[in-house]
């Protein structure tokens, strides 16, 4: 994957705006919020440092990982879209990371919208993958079944079929922004569910087509 000069630019001004304001973050950080947009997890300060270098080591794996699949030769037929895939993930990782800095630093933005807008485009951004990438049966970017692993008709059937559940799961996320609070989590378990039952009975359907 080819390395793009802007997204450099971008990651070392993230550490650098991260070097800025670190001395005034508090001793704890919020780091993981639930869906309700309550805090549930926190790291001391210093632990913000590998949050924050955590996309680019991502990012260069993301660079890496075309040259180790077993089946490296389909990246390079689709590498503009795996290209956008990956900076989509990074686009996202970074919204979210300075968000949670922003809220520790007494900025209190709407968290919960936050979290389900990020998980919603997040779905979005791996069922437009999957849909729109016609790969063979790989190691990375699969989602994996005992009957799409021994069919490849019915890996790539599946893989669109579930590409699409997944756009439509992300978009009922971005939806779960106005339910109301304590709903939204049990909303969220029900397609969840419902998404991996949906996607299990239909590989086993197709298993002979």
């Amino acid at each position: 994957m080819r390395l793009s000069k802007f997204f450099l630019v971008v990651l070392t001004l993230h550490l650098l705006g991260t070097a800025l304001i670190f001395s005034s973050l508090p001793l704890e950080i919020p780091l993981l919020w639930s869906l309700t947009g309550d805090p549930d997890a926190f790291v001391p300060r210093p632990a913000i440092w590998f949050v924050a270098v955590l996309p680019i080591f991502a990012y260069f794996f993301m660079g890496l990982q075309p040259k180790v699949d077993s089946r490296s030769e389909y990246f390079e037929t689709q590498e503009n879209l795996y290209l956008w895939g990956a900076r989509s993930f990074l686009t996202l990782y970074l919204y979210l990371y300075w968000s949670a800095l922003i809220f520790a630093l007494g900025v209190s933005p709407i968290v919960a919208v936050i979290i389900k807008s990020v998980l919603g485009m997040i779905f979005i951004i791996i069922g437009s993958f999957l849909y729109r990438t016609p790969f063979r049966s790989r190691w990375f970017w699969a989602i994996k079944t005992p009957w799409t692993v021994a069919d490849e008709k019915n890996w790539k059937r599946m893989h669109r079929i579930g590409g699409w559940l997944l756009v439509i799961f992300g978009l009922c996320m971005l939806l779960l922004i106005f339910a109301p609070r304590g709903l939204d989590i049990w909303v969220f378990l029900f397609l969840m569910m419902g998404y991996i039952a949906t996607y299990i009975w239909l590989s086993y359907h197709y298993r002979d087509s």
